[in-house]
């Protein structure tokens, strides 16, 4: 699939004046596969069981060459302060690794953890049984309100901005001011000689989902886009791929 579509990748942008896609259902995937049309990548995943579970075991092979997020950033920030009800909302969390990550340090706290996904993925979840699992679009209202924290692994650099835009404010929207955090777990491109991973990476967002990796510029300039939310920390590891971005919520 994935060389089809690099062969097609330099006649779509002959055909459109060499503009990167900027929409999910108007990409380079619907131009080379004539039975995407008018879906995004992740609709055409949910029609196909069996295209979504190669994704999904694809999707499993990458996060386990990932270093853990828990690992990353201090997870015990989450702790200090922390006031009961929701715990961890996973935002797009596919099966829910990182969930299990984070059970795996505060057993106790399995039911307090939710992960959202869409019907399809939920139905294929992996994570604990304690854990709480939720079927949710996060281009809708946020259900689950006032949470500690809600995060975002790898999902805003599968949408260009103005999809990016309402996942956030969506999430903005339910996130309680001075006490939510929002962590963003994604490839922070530099602005001169990324690696050959993370620009590979870059690349390949945009010829399978019309979507980007960004700079650190790109990032705030998304939030400062969204409104109320203030960037209080980036969290790095030597041998992770992706920068976790720490978010709260401010008045507007």
């Amino acid at each position: 699939m994935s060389g089809r579509l690099y062969l097609e990748t330099p006649q779509y942008l002959r055909d459109h004046l060499y503009q990167s896609p900027n929409n999910p259902r108007e990409g380079i995937f619907q131009y080379t596969f004539d039975e995407s049309k008018d879906k995004s990548v992740f609709e055409y995943y949910a029609d196909d069981a069996k295209a979504s579970h190669t994704f999904n075991e694809w999707l499993a092979a990458y996060t386990d060459d990932q270093v853990p997020w828990t690992d990353v950033y201090p997870v015990e920030n989450l702790m200090h302060g922390y006031n009961q009800g929701w715990l961890i909302v996973d935002v797009g969390g596919n099966v829910g690794r990182d969930l299990d990550l984070f059970r795996a340090l505060y057993p106790t706290y399995g039911r307090h953890l939710v992960l959202q996904d869409l019907p399809a993925v939920i139905a294929q979840a992996t994570c604990a049984d304690d854990i709480q699992r939720m079927e949710h679009d996060f281009f809708t209202a946020q259900p689950t309100i006032g949470a500690r924290a809600y995060c975002l692994h790898s999902i805003l650099h599968d949408w260009s901005d103005e999809y990016a835009r309402r996942i956030l404010t969506h999430i903005r929207d339910a996130m309680k001011p001075n006490y939510s955090k929002l962590l963003v777990n994604d490839i922070v491109l530099t602005c001169r000689q990324p690696s050959s991973k993370t620009a590979s990476i870059d690349i390949h967002m945009m010829v399978k989902l019309a979507a980007r990796e960004r700079t650190m510029k790109g990032f705030l300039a998304l939030v400062e886009q969204v409104g109320g939310l203030n960037l209080v920390g980036t969290w790095e590891h030597p041998d992770s791929v992706t920068t976790i971005l720490e978010l709260e919520r401010i008045s507007l």
